[in-house]
């Protein structure tokens, strides 16, 4: 998932700002995700934004993605957040034993 930080209509999501979406609304939704800043652009104009991805999808975390799309367009006035679903083969968790 793509969240950009810009908002269209000026500023910029704070980092309290989504520091609270993360953990109330992402951390409530999925089992595990990863959090990276990026930088992105969108129709033309470089902005600040948060790549997150999740872990083992089911059927349940897509329908939670979706919903916290719309969620967060909702709230921060945004256009959209980008889902982008990558087909993995596989995925492994690999622990010290």
């Amino acid at each position: 998932m793509y969240f950009g930080l810009s908002i269209p209509t000026g500023g910029l999501i704070t980092p309290q700002q989504w520091q609270k979406f993360e953990s109330n609304q992402l951390a409530n939704a999925f089992t595990g995700f990863s959090v990276v800043d990026a930088v992105g652009y969108y129709k033309g104009e470089k902005e600040p934004a948060k790549v997150v991805t999740i872990y083992n999808v089911s059927k349940a975390d897509i329908e939670s993605a979706n919903r916290l799309a719309k969620e967060y367009s909702r709230l921060f006035n945004q256009d959209s957040v980008l889902i982008a679903r990558l087909n993995v083969a596989q995925i492994s968790f690999v622990g010290k034993e």
